[in-house]
């Protein structure tokens, strides 16, 4: 345990001495090497991803985004997807091209969900398969399920 508190304190003293922006934050999270970030199932298979390959993953969704839907600085882009490996990537690569992500609640009833993008004026959503037919009152959906998201970015 007291490892743990010695590896706890360094890591808060170091963010606390960073700038403590969105890039600190992501370097902090991410500067963990060959550690596992997250584990998932596939095809009845766990899957594990580093937080290197991770990064890697963020940076790569963040030229997608860019790319396949042309992100203004500044603009709200929603992100409406379930809980995942996309969701995380997807969010700080919208951060990373200077765009304000905005978090939809994919549980939340969907006439509250298209006030918020209406009162925004949101007009690009990210969303997966299974939610596109949620009726959102955005202009533009970047419609994926989660494993092409994946191996189009990865690919990307």
């Amino acid at each position: 345990m007291e490892n743990l508190n010695i590896y706890v304190s360094k890591k808060y003293k170091s963010l606390y001495n960073s700038k403590r922006d969105f890039e600190a934050i992501f370097n902090h999270i991410h500067d963990q090497g060959n550690r596992i970030f997250c584990e998932y199932f596939e095809m009845c298979c766990k899957k594990s991803v580093s937080y290197d390959a991770f990064k890697k993953y963020c940076y790569k969704a963040a030229n997608y985004l860019k790319d396949c839907i042309s992100l203004e600085k500044g603009e709200y882009v929603g992100l409406y997807l379930e809980n995942s490996t996309n969701w995380v990537a997807c969010f700080w690569g919208l951060l990373m091209n200077g765009v304000k992500p905005v978090l939809l609640n994919c549980k939340m009833p969907i006439n509250m969900t298209n006030e918020i993008i209406n009162l925004l004026s949101i007009k690009k959503v990210i969303c997966g398969t299974s939610l596109e037919n949620h009726e959102l009152n955005a202009s533009k959906l970047v419609v994926s399920d989660k494993i092409q998201l994946w191996d189009e970015i990865s690919n990307y």
